[in-house]
């Protein structure tokens, strides 16, 4: 008998044994398990939400303004008021 992945992986979706039932529950509950969030920490987790998305965006706009622009124009002859 085979026993590679592909043979593990294909015992877990048949479950036929009460062994393999037992492994694909485990399997199941561990990948679709979540934590329930009070209703009172709600407005927190969202700010949290909002602050990971908007600092990358405001990091690369402030490197662009502090780093990048300015090395950028030290390699130009000549820079528009607008570029």
């Amino acid at each position: 008998m085979n026993c590679g992945v592909e043979s593990v992986v294909l015992q877990l979706k048949r479950a036929d044994t009460p062994a393999s039932r037992t492994a694909r529950k485990a399997l199941n509950f561990c990948l679709t398990a979540a934590i329930p969030v009070p209703r009172i920490l709600k407005p927190l987790g969202r700010l949290f939400y909002e602050f990971r998305f908007y600092v990358p965006v405001l990091w690369k706009r402030i490197r662009s303004l502090i780093y990048t622009t300015p090395i950028f124009f030290c390699r130009c002859e000549s820079v528009g008021k607008r570029l």
